[in-house]
C-alpha cells in the first residue's frame, strides 16, 4: 500500500502536512528532560488529541522512539528516547499491552469454536 496522503484514525484522518509537524515538534524534544506535556503538544501542533495520538503511535520506532514521564497520576509528558535505557519502560508496557490483547483473541477463538455459523443454517 502506497501513501495517499490522508490516515484514518476512527472518525478523523490526519495528513503528511499533520505528520510533518509532529516529527518537527518531537525533533526538539530529545531526552527526559525535555519531555513536553501532551496537551501542550497538541496545542503546539494545532491537532486534536485523537489525532495526535495517532500520529504519535503510528510514528514511534519510525521517526522517534516515545517515552512518557508522569504516567501515575501526574500529568502526562512525552519525549523522544536519547538513550535506549530510556525507551525499556514503555517498551515493557507495550508488550504487556500486546500479551493481554492476544490472549483475549485466543479466548475468543476457543468460545467461538461450539458456536453456529450463518451458512450452516442456509444450507438446510
Amino acid at each position: 500500500m502506497t501513501w495517499t496522503g490522508r490516515k484514518d484514525t476512527g472518525g478523523q484522518t490526519y495528513t503528511e502536512s499533520d505528520v510533518m509537524r509532529v516529527r518537527k515538534a518531537m525533533g526538539i524534544r530529545v531526552g527526559r528532560d525535555r519531555a513536553i506535556s501532551l496537551e501542550i503538544l497538541r496545542a503546539n501542533c494545532l491537532l486534536e488529541a485523537r489525532t495526535l495520538r495517532a500520529i504519535l503511535s503510528d510514528r514511534d520506532g519510525i521517526d522517534y522512539v516515545l517515552s512518557f514521564v508522569g504516567e501515575d497520576g501526574g500529568s502526562k509528558a512525552v519525549f523522544a528516547c536519547e538513550f535506549a535505557d530510556d525507551a525499556e519502560g514503555y517498551t515493557r508496557r507495550l508488550m504487556a499491552q500486546a500479551e493481554t490483547i492476544l490472549e483475549r483473541v485466543t479466548r475468543r477463538r476457543r468460545a467461538v469454536v461450539a458456536m453456529g455459523r450463518k451458512q450452516a443454517q442456509l444450507a438446510l
